[in-house]
């Protein structure tokens, strides 16, 4: 039977994937012998071609390759953006090894968790994070540790405001410690390891914030089906350039800034982090056409006070995910930048996006259409066995080439995931009669109030309506006579701090939803915690708001 989306499927856009034996390191390699004086990498006015890319990257896997790094063995990295991490990524590729992208954010009680379990033969890092890891080294003997300064390809005139400068280490150099520097400046390339496309490629933790992080087992076929599903659903072309402002370390970024891009022989305009005034300048000086971001991201661009201080015309197509975008939102996008935003989902454990809007048949509000070769249900949020109409809320389940090959070293984790092949988001949803999928939240946040069931992501869009919120989070708090009640946590906009009360706030939202749905509790914060990806960390606030309530 047809599937419903395909009704509203874009003509210019296949339907299915035909894959090539190659996975994403073949295709950079193929750029670097056909067009090697392309533009690879943009990093604060400093250009690195393919070909010079490809031989940096190809020397790197030789180094590793003679220090006993082969096909199968995983190998960290465990780095801010920088050319190093791209490097490190594609030398691990070329060995058939599994890179480990690892938050930077991590301390010692997090990287000892996800080294005990993802085991690297070696791990790449940051000079300026050896603090961290030193304390922990006598757990992990034999982990090659070949380290970097972000300085090391940065520019001396640099074109735009670095967020970083040399930092003096404090740190000896550690027994056996190498840099990649040293690495990269001898030695024949070796040919690549031939990988497979349903090989483990990567190691992507999950955010842990219900438990200690899992390792998502993507495949090589996972990163060239999303690579190449990016490039048709937003139309990108050789040479385009691309903003990489993303942690690369996240599935996003490495996928939409990165693997994308690489596949295809387009350019990365790469930051270390993202930073409003950069990120405007960039676009409008770079003449950038493609920009994966998150919400908080877009909230931060368009209420930027100089904003229309630039040209943002260039941009043809912009990708929002991590967190639904309002539409307050989506509208001011547009007038600051004339392009539309197009809001996709996606998990680790789907390698980035899985489903997303295209340009001529966007709706907002929803989070788009399966991609290529993808397929979603709904099944009951009690029984994973039973498919729910469209329009009927239930857990978003998904199949296709991008979803992962199962949880690192878990077993239990990977079966309880799956349901007949279906994997389970823990995501609640629905999806319309066209196949538009809509997120209402996840399965663990939803409210119980009154015996009503109340999406957090629903009341925080209506809530956005207010003219004096920039950002909400809504979660459940515990309550004797509803079971739960619904509590705000507000981020107000500047010129309205003083000025509107927690009570008004409460006042305004009674009005506009339902009883059982408005938020009884409003609290005003500085902002709210995120991960580093600047996805919301819901649960911080949970746990906070339930704690008060407790005491």
């Amino acid at each position: 039977m047809e599937k419903a989306w395909y009704k509203v499927w874009p003509k210019d856009v296949p339907r299915h994937f035909i894959f090539e034996d190659k996975v994403l390191e073949n295709y950079v390699e193929e750029h670097a012998r056909t067009n090697p004086d392309d533009t690879a990498v943009y990093f604060y006015g400093k250009t690195i071609t393919y070909g010079e890319l490809a031989e940096m990257y190809m020397q790197l896997a030789a180094q590793l390759h003679a220090r006993g790094v082969g096909k199968g063995d995983t190998v960290a990295l465990y780095m801010e953006n920088s050319p190093q991490f791209i490097m490190a990524f594609l030398a691990v590729q070329r060995l058939g090894a599994i890179a480990v992208p690892m938050n930077p954010m991590f301390k010692r009680a997090e990287l000892s968790h996800l080294l005990g379990d993802a085991e690297p033969k070696a791990i790449f890092i940051q000079e300026s994070l050896l603090e961290h890891l030193c304390p922990i080294l006598p757990e992990f003997p034999g982990l090659r540790i070949i380290s970097t300064a972000l300085t090391d390809f940065a520019p001396d005139h640099p074109e735009f405001p670095m967020s970083f400068g040399p930092v003096e280490r404090t740190i000896s150099r550690l027994p056996g410690e190498e840099r990649i520097l040293e690495l990269i400046h001898f030695d024949d390339p070796i040919p690549p390891a031939n990988a497979c496309l349903d090989d483990t490629a990567v190691l992507q933790y999950t955010s842990g914030t219900t438990g200690m992080p899992k390792g998502a087992e993507l495949t090589h076929r996972n990163i060239v089906a999303n690579a190449f599903s990016f490039r048709d659903g937003v139309r990108t072309k050789p040479r385009d350039r691309h903003l990489a402002a993303m942690p690369l370390f996240h599935v996003i970024g490495l996928i939409n800034c990165m693997g994308s891009p690489l596949c295809n022989g387009g350019a990365m305009m790469l930051f270390h982090r993202f930073v409003p005034d950069v990120v405007l300048e960039a676009i409008h000086k770079l003449k950038i056409q493609h920009w994966v971001s998150t919400a908080t991201m877009n909230i931060a661009v368009i209420n930027h006070p100089n904003a229309a201080n630039y040209d943002l015309s260039s941009l043809s197509g912009c990708l929002s995910g991590g967190a639904p975008v309002p539409r307050p939102i989506f509208e001011r996008f547009y007038e600051v930048t004339r392009t539309r935003l197009l809001e996709g989902y996606g998990l680790s454990e789907t390698t980035a996006q899985i489903t997303m809007n295209f340009m001529e048949n966007a709706r907002i509000g929803s989070a788009g259409i399966p991609l290529m070769d993808a397929d979603v249900r709904v099944v009951a949020i009690d029984d994973p066995t039973v498919e729910v109409p469209p329009g009927q809320q239930g857990e978003l389940t998904f199949k296709g080439p991008m979803v992962m090959k199962g949880y690192w070293k878990n077993p239990q984790a990977t079966a309880d995931a799956f349901v007949d092949g279906w994997f389970l988001s823990g995501d609640l949803g629905h999806v319309d009669e066209d196949g538009y999928v809509y997120i209402s939240g996840r399965k663990k946040e939803l409210i119980k109030s009154s015996g009503f069931s109340v999406f957090p992501n629903e009341v925080e869009s209506i809530m956005h309506k207010h003219t004096a919120i920039k950002e909400v989070c809504v979660v459940g708090v515990a309550h004797d006579y509803r079971g739960e009640e619904v509590k705000a946590y507000v981020v107000l906009k500047d010129e309205a701090v003083g000025k509107v009360t927690e009570q008004d706030i409460v006042e305004w939202a009674k009005e506009h939803m339902a009883v059982y749905k408005y938020p009884r509790k409003v609290e005003f914060l500085n902002e709210l915690p995120k991960t580093g990806s600047g996805k919301l960390l819901r649960r911080v606030l949970y746990e906070r708001a339930n704690q008060i309530q407790k005491t």
